[in-house]
């Protein structure tokens, strides 16, 4: 590789980090998965990742933790249950029960036995 594609590699690789710190390119619509398309194609376009070795410079256990991580934490602030079950899950906080006004404590009733 020459020196110029490697200037421009590890010039990619910190516009890319730049843009995933910040949160989006300023000026631009770009956020931070287009910058991860963008840099990805200009590592190819640099011939600083050939499309042969490109399938195994991919670590799969950390796509599947972000992945999961990502999950997770979508159905966290969407409200939904983690579980797979079709049941409802109990959740005190958003029962219809809970949203009631508060109810006078326990009074002890008095039956007369039916005589």
């Amino acid at each position: 590789m020459s020196e110029l594609a490697t200037i421009s590699t590890y010039l990619i690789f910190i516009a890319s980090y730049a843009v995933f710190a910040l949160g989006k390119f300023q000026g631009m619509k770009i956020d931070r998965p287009g910058a991860a398309i963008i840099g990805a194609v200009l590592m190819f376009t640099t011939g600083a990742v050939r499309a042969s070795n490109a399938l195994y410079l991919v670590h799969f256990g950390t796509v599947v933790l972000l992945f999961s991580m990502m999950r997770s934490l979508a159905s966290t602030i969407a409200g939904f249950p983690l579980s797979a079950s079709p049941l409802p899950m109990n959740n005190s906080r958003n029962s219809p029960e809970s949203r009631r006004a508060p109810v006078e404590p326990f009074q002890e009733r008095h039956h007369s036995p039916k005589q």
